[in-house]
């Protein structure tokens, strides 16, 4: 959310779904309205996006390419 209040879609980039299924991914791996906090490689140009590096799901598991840390 900027701070005037309005609310920025960011698009986020990920590997192919092949490549994550071979690694512990699911079509519920992150459902629809779940809280998370993202770490990403933001755009070259300062556009609202990035690549996903990892994620931390609102329980604390963390999730990244290989699905869950050890």
């Amino acid at each position: 959310m900027q701070e005037n209040g309005k609310t920025v879609t960011w698009g986020v980039e990920g590997m192919s779904p092949n490549y994550l299924s071979r690694r512990g991914w699911s079509k519920n791996t992150f459902k629809p309205g779940d809280k998370i906090t993202l770490t990403i490689r933001p755009m070259r140009d300062g556009s609202p996006g990035g690549m996903f590096v990892r994620g931390i799901l609102a329980d604390g598991k963390p999730v990244t390419f290989a699905a869950t840390e050890p």
